[in-house]
């Protein structure tokens, strides 16, 4: 039971590294570049992204701590954890790319790619264990409307 919570508590970590990434990065140029911006409609206020981003992170370390325990085919396992993985590196880049480079573009091209894996993790864990499919989805719903508006941003400017 004590080795259930640990490896819970680290998968909450590894998660939720993007997270305290993007703080140093964007403090600055949310109050400056950020905020100077066009911005598309139905962008959400700025308070919304935190609460909102928390509880993507415990949904994704959910994900992780159950495919870590799943009783899945070995090579299944593999693709679905390299798709998680990779997705979650490129989550914790589209921080610095926005709003350290200020690359607009490459930051879509970044979050495209996410979308990409993350629809295909939901569809290759369809057929094995339906529950993480489920569970990925409101996240990659999440990163379709960040698309949205950093498509719209990208138009915008």
């Amino acid at each position: 039971m004590k080795n259930r919570y640990i490896m819970f508590f680290v998968c909450l970590i590894i998660c939720f590294l993007p997270m305290l990434g993007g703080f140093a990065i964007s403090a600055d140029s949310l109050e400056k570049w950020y905020a100077a911006l066009t911005k598309p409609a139905f962008t959400p206020p700025g308070w919304l992204f935190g609460p909102m981003w928390t509880l993507l992170y415990i949904l994704l370390s959910v994900v992780l701590y159950k495919l870590v325990r799943a009783d899945i085919e070995h090579g299944l396992r593999k693709l679905l954890m390299a798709y998680f993985g990779w997705q979650l590196f490129l989550n914790f880049l589209w921080t610095p790319v926005f709003f350290g480079f200020h690359a607009v573009f490459l930051a879509l091209c970044v979050i495209a790619v996410m979308i990409a894996l993350c629809i295909d993790f939901i569809r290759q864990a369809w057929r094995a264990k339906p529950v993480l499919a489920y569970l990925m989805m409101p996240y990659t719903f999440w990163l379709c409307y960040a698309g949205y508006l950093n498509c719209g941003i990208y138009i915008l400017n």
